[in-house]
């Protein structure tokens, strides 16, 4: 029952988002919220009055379906400036929305993305909205923004290098006599 009373958090904290006037940052960092947790505060953004510039949801474990919720919410009435989802579980598809999201976004400084499961095509569509959205760009800048695809293997095989050609036997003994 008490796993109950923590799923209602979110929800709870986003209708007190959408009544508010005076919110200016949301911090949810390592929270574990859901991906419907995650929606309700999208969309309590949506419909705030409030001026809110910065979300961080970063360390929640958030999928794909969550990332179309904040997608909606980036490419709409928003004044984020500061956005951190940062080790969740994203992959191409919650990054595909959010490139969607970017190419139309005039508010957004700073968004993190770091240790996510965002591969290519992910990669791709993120770096393809900062190409449509000049502006983006621009307040990035070059300096400030870089984008790095890091392919992982699902099996890291381990490679024991073997010494061959003269001398091989004391490199392999570790040059003992």
């Amino acid at each position: 029952n008490n796993n109950n009373n923590n799923s209602n958090i979110p929800l709870t904290l986003a209708e007190s988002i959408s009544k508010s006037s005076v919110v200016q940052s949301v911090d949810l960092n390592g929270t574990m919220i859901s991906d419907e947790g995650c929606t309700a505060i999208s969309h309590a953004l949506q419909t705030t009055t409030a001026l809110v510039s910065t979300l961080d949801l970063g360390n929640n474990r958030l999928n794909d379906s969550a990332m179309v919720a904040l997608g909606s919410l980036l490419a709409g009435k928003c004044c984020l400036t500061e956005l951190n989802l940062n080790k969740n579980r994203i992959g191409d598809l919650g990054a595909v929305a959010l490139g969607r999201a970017l190419a139309m976004n005039v508010t957004l400084n700073s968004l993190e993305l770091s240790d996510n499961d965002i591969g290519t095509e992910g990669g791709k569509a993120i770096a393809a909205a900062l190409m449509v959205n000049r502006q983006l760009f621009k307040r990035l800048g070059k300096e400030e923004f870089f984008l790095k695809v890091r392919a992982y293997p699902h099996q890291i095989l381990r490679e024991n290098k073997q010494a061959q050609g003269a001398h091989a036997d004391r490199i392999q003994k570790g040059m003992s006599h």
